[in-house]
This record gives C-alpha cells, sequence and structure tokens, in this order.
C-alpha cells in the first residue's frame, strides 16, 4: 500500500503571513490536524501540526523556566492566557517548523509509520516536488 491509498486531500495550506489564529481556524474548519506553510508561489517551506498548539513538556521537572511551553515560551513565566493572545498575531512563517520530514505518494505507507515513531510525530505533510498534495496522520 501506498501514501497516496490513504493521504487526506487537499492539502490544507496558509501563506507564512497567517497568524497563528487563522492556521487554528483551517484547522478546525478542514478537520485536520496538520497545515503546510506556503511562499508566495505555492512551494511549501515548513509546517505546523495540532501539537504545536498544545502545552508540552520539554523533560526537565527541576527547572521551572523550562516547564510546559506553548509556542516556545514557559506557561509559568507567561501564563496561557496570555500565550494564546500573542497567538493571536503571532505569523505561522514564525512558529513553523522546516520540513525535515515530508512523504511522497508513492512512498510506501511503512516508510509513514517508520518516521512517524522515529520521530514522535502524530502528522506528515506530503509533497510532490515543492507544492503540498496532502497530509497523513496516525490515525489514517
Amino acid at each position: 500500500m501506498q501514501i497516496k491509498d490513504i493521504l487526506r486531500k487537499p492539502a490544507v495550506t496558509v501563506p507564512r503571513t497567517a497568524t497563528m489564529a487563522e492556521v487554528a481556524k483551517a484547522m478546525l474548519e478542514n478537520d485536520v490536524g496538520c497545515v503546510v506553510i506556503v511562499g508566495p508561489r505555492g512551494a511549501a517551506q515548513g509546517v505546523l501540526t495540532v501539537s504545536d498548539f498544545v502545552p508540552h513538556d520539554p523533560g526537565n521537572p527541576f527547572k521551572p523556566d523550562l516547564a510546559h511551553r506553548v509556542f516556545g515560551k514557559s506557561i509559568l513565566q507567561h501564563g496561557m492566557q496570555a500565550l494564546y493572545a500573542e497567538a493571536r498575531v503571532i505569523e505561522a512563517g514564525r512558529m513553523m517548523r522546516p520540513l525535515d520530514l515530508t512523504l511522497e505518494e508513492g512512498d510506501p505507507v511503512e516508510r509513514a509509520m517508520d518516521l512517524m515513531l522515529r520521530h514522535d510525530v502524530t502528522h506528515l505533510p506530503v509533497l510532490q516536488g515543492h507544492k503540498a498534495v496532502g497530509s497523513v496522520s496516525r490515525h489514517d
């Protein structure tokens, strides 16, 4: 089985200038957990997933400034309300992660499973050249 058999099409994309609030809205409206950030000519430049909006623990319980983080900032130092208020104006291009892990439609599904497990990610964008064509999640 190949990625083209399970991928969610079309890719949900937003420009680098979209706010994080617009990214979240795009995810909700399209019922996806992965949005590809694109440049002016539509080339994929980065990715944001639902995991980027959820507090995560960087793994050091003895250093409060490294406590649970959202958008790279400590919840203890900044507070959730302030972080989410800031997210309404932060541009996706500033928060996106690089496209280090991607798939192509012809890749075997096993490659997606391997990448997700080895890198502890839940969503992967599917590209055709530099253009996003869809995404795959662990639930697929």
